[in-house]
């Protein structure tokens, strides 16, 4: 996948800087020609563990343009800013605006798709280019209604409608016969969890309840974890622990989510 995403990267980036000579005129012989990329990365926030790898993988695939570049003797050279986003739609929108003033017309990013549905109008408007190698909210909840506003933005991955199927089919193999889902609630989340309810049902798997937390993230989940934790003691009426299970559509914060369940709580007890 990383070397995948370093090949589009680089293919991305190429065909942007093509189109720095119109047809028909030659390209500079003497004075270098830079061309200005940006990096919309989570790297202190919640998806910073993703964000770091694709940070890396950028930078490697600018320096493989430039020394490709030097080797032919081509005037241009890639000049990479790499932005923290925090995963932060807010920020991201900032940085946008931001990288704009430098010339930039070609982003590497955002990387949810909180941040690329609070970005893509602007983008848009302005005809900077967003690839995001992680943004899977189906376009509905992005805002999008039609093709033309989403000219500019690229992604990678399938879109949620597709995850769900495989997520509720695994679930239906491990024998869960009913489920409590948690989502972070953003447009990646909500869509998760509205696409997995349906396709749980469609496994013949109970959804009990769908509980959003908010985004960004809160410190205490405590009233979160109490919520789950009542709704699969409700499911162990007419179902055994083995066969309950709790769906997290999460971010690193799961791992939060996790620390303070109590040793005692039921959640530790299910799938």
């Amino acid at each position: 996948m990383r070397e995948w995403f370093r090949f589009a990267a680089v293919v991305i980036a190429t065909v942007l800087i093509a189109g720095c000579v119109q047809p028909g005129e030659k390209a500079p012989t003497k004075a270098e020609v830079e061309v200005p990329l940006g990096t919309l990365m989570d790297l202190s926030g919640h998806l910073a563990t993703h964000g770091k790898d694709i940070k890396n993988t950028v930078t490697i695939a600018a320096e493989d343009i430039n020394k490709k570049f030097e080797t032919d003797g081509k005037p241009y050279r890639v000049k990479l800013y790499v932005e923290d986003t925090k995963a932060d739609p807010k920020i991201a929108m900032d940085t946008v605006m931001a990288l704009q003033t430098k010339g930039v017309k070609l982003i590497v990013g955002p990387e949810s798709s909180g941040e690329v549905k609070n970005t893509i109008g602007y983008a848009g408007s302005n005809k900077i280019i967003l690839a995001s190698p992680s943004s899977t909210a189906e376009m509905k909840y992005l805002g999008v209604t039609t093709p033309e506003e989403k000219k500019y933005v690229f992604r990678f991955v399938a879109t949620d409608s597709f995850q769900t199927k495989s997520i509720a089919k695994l679930a239906q193999e491990l024998g869960v016969k009913a489920v409590v889902i948690t989502h972070v609630g953003n447009a990646w989340g909500k869509g998760l969890g509205e696409f997995g309810n349906a396709e749980f049902q469609k496994q013949g798997i109970e959804v009990k309840n769908s509980v959003e937390y908010p985004d960004p993230p809160p410190a205490d989940f405590t009233p979160y974890i109490a919520t789950i934790e009542e709704n699969v003691n409700s499911l162990t009426k007419n179902y055994t622990k083995d066969q309950i299970a709790v769906v997290a559509f999460s971010y690193e914060e799961v791992a939060t989510m996790l620390a303070q369940t109590q040793d005692n709580s039921v959640l530790l007890n299910v799938k």
